[in-house]
């Protein structure tokens, strides 16, 4: 995609929109769909196994800096939105008046296909680890319309991580709740799947590339 504000006619595919907007439904009633927790170190937990996901750098963008707290490296052939269509997004879903949770998309990203990145900052103040309660899973599968949801907890870089795949009709989704320096994050993935098989190394690749920003000073100095 064009980064040089040619693409003006961005149109936010409908059901890209639409898992977006069901993140944020069920992120007010469950608060964490998948929390990261990492820089001041008061949530170790050995209930999460460290990992090292199998990153090819040679899939990957130069990493991506957001708000000075954490990095993230997105698949090459991906385009960060111009200013005007993260505009458009960011109206399109804080308009949505059944999203309750309130968040401020910082960065979208896109391929050719309609896979994407969606970064948001999460502006509520009131999360806690413990609200991820034995409904939620439910919750999941009504929002999403799918029985197919997997966890998975383990230590990324330094940071606990609790990862949900959903997987539905039209598309697989990845989602991550990231905290660093206090702050959380909202991570979405969404690959149609018609290009998951094309996709799905790039995007593991990315994930495994996530680091606090202070984790990833000490791991370059060492």
């Amino acid at each position: 995609m064009p980064t040089d504000g040619s693409y003006k006619q961005f149109q936010w595919p409908p059901f890209l929109l639409e898992v977006a907007r069901a993140a944020i439904r069920i992120g007010l009633q469950v608060f964490l769909l998948a929390t990261v927790s990492c820089a001041d170190g008061s949530d170790i937990d050995n209930r999460y196994p460290s990992v090292e996901f199998n990153v090819n750098q040679d899939l990957l963008s130069s990493p991506t800096s957001i708000d000075k707290s954490f990095s993230i490296e997105l698949p090459a052939s991906w385009s960060e939105l111009d200013e005007k269509s993260l505009l458009r997004v960011r109206q399109t879903i804080s308009g949505d008046s059944a999203s309750f949770l309130k968040i401020e998309v910082i960065k979208v990203f896109r391929s050719d296909g309609n896979a994407s990145c969606i970064i948001s900052k999460i502006l509520n103040g009131s999360f806690s680890f413990d609200m991820l309660d034995t409904g939620f899973e439910e919750l999941l599968r009504e929002s999403f319309k799918t029985q197919d949801v997997t966890r998975a907890a383990f230590n990324l870089n330094g940071c606990n991580t609790v990862q949900y795949r959903i997987l539905s009709d039209n598309h697989i989704s990845f989602k991550l709740f990231y905290r660093s320096s206090k702050i959380y994050y909202q991570i979405d993935y969404f690959i149609p799947t018609d290009i998951y098989n094309t996709e799905i190394h790039s995007v593991e690749s990315s994930i495994g590339s996530i680091i606090a920003t202070t984790n990833r000073k000490e791991a370059i100095e060492q």
